[in-house]
């Protein structure tokens, strides 16, 4: 399996790890996904009733680091380093 496929999967499971967590009311137990679980060795993820997961640590990381996180959002955002980082690449014109 070369790098470049392994990048597209976890790149893959990631944009479903959002979009899981945005539309898990729509995804019920009977669902699309029910009986269609399944679990990549080689990549260490896996999807269970619509959900992406992983038994490795590392993994589970990088599924859970898009997600955002529950509470109020504090006005002092900009001072952050991902945004402090997301502004130096991209003006407000580009963004």
């Amino acid at each position: 399996m070369t790098t470049s496929y392994k990048k597209q999967r976890v790149a893959q499971v990631g944009a479903m790890a959002l979009l899981s967590s945005w539309a898990s009311a729509a995804i019920a137990e009977n669902g699309i996904w029910t009986n269609n679980d399944w679990y990549d060795e080689t990549l260490k993820i896996g999807v269970a009733n619509g959900e992406p997961y992983s038994n490795d640590a590392s993994m589970r990381h990088r599924l859970n680091a898009p997600l955002s996180v529950d509470g109020d959002v504090s006005q002092d955002y900009m001072t952050r380093a991902n945004v402090i980082r997301i502004v130096s690449i991209f003006d407000e014109n580009d963004w």
